[in-house]
């Protein structure tokens, strides 16, 4: 009866559906990654090899595309000291009046490298569940995939997606680009309403709430089992 409601709401709010998901997502990635630094230090940086090295190469790639000039890469290095970072791209744009845009754009590109490698690992390891949302993951399904499958698909999209939100740097280098986007998005809106169709967008915004709805799960997953294991030492105290 539960998920028959979820899914009528989802039909009607795909738009609501995306943007509730990619929060719900961001949130359990965020989450799963200060817990295993916390806990466990050595998975976190076991994992930090592969989720790192994607985040990075996705700042690379859209750098170049963007035609920055790229002066460094840095896929993966161990934090030997405090503050140093996991891995970096140093770049400059070309094209001085259009850096806030393009520094906003190469900023948020590990968000969407990562989800693309979730879904290449997910069409690769388990391509039954593909395009179809958690809603409609039954446990039957999961049970037919059997558990060495599910525990690869889980750590290898849990190990991309974890790493793949922008960090503080990312943010601050893309705040400026943010704003002018907001700024321009609202006044064409101000004075074209009609500029906006909802109804072209829902077909494709449901569609990717849907993938990403699956997505979410190995890392919800994951963040489960990290709450678990600490409940012990919580109830202790």
């Amino acid at each position: 009866m539960i998920g028959a409601e979820i899914k009528g709401l989802v039909a009607n709010q795909p738009l609501m559906y995306l943007v509730v998901t990619v929060i719900s997502l961001v949130f359990m990635c965020i989450a799963c990654n200060k817990s295993l630094l916390n806990k466990y230090p050595k998975l976190f940086f076991i994992f930090a090899r592969l989720g790192v090295s994607i985040h990075e190469l996705s700042h690379y790639f859209i750098a170049k595309i963007l035609l920055h000039r790229v002066s460094a890469l840095k896929m993966y290095q161990k934090p030997t000291a405090k503050g140093r970072p996991l891995g970096y791209v140093i770049h400059e744009p070309r094209i001085a009046f259009l850096a806030p845009i393009t520094n906003l754009l190469i900023g948020i590109a590990p968000f969407f490298g990562g989800v693309l490698v979730a879904f290449l690992v997910t069409k690769e390891i388990v391509p039954e569940l593909l395009y179809l949302s958690v809603f409609e993951v039954t446990l039957k399904q999961l049970q037919a995939i059997g558990l060495l499958r599910l525990m690869l698909w889980l750590v290898f999209t849990s190990g991309v997606l974890i790493y793949s939100i922008p960090s503080r740097t990312d943010i601050k280098n893309g705040r400026l680009g943010a704003t002018i986007l907001i700024a321009l998005s609202a006044a064409a809106f101000y004075f074209n309403k009609s500029i906006i169709d909802y109804n072209n967008y829902n077909e494709i915004a449901l569609k990717i709430a849907s993938t990403l709805t699956l997505l979410t799960l190995p890392v919800t997953m994951l963040f489960l089992m990290l709450l678990a294991s600490s409940l012990p030492s919580m109830l202790k105290k």
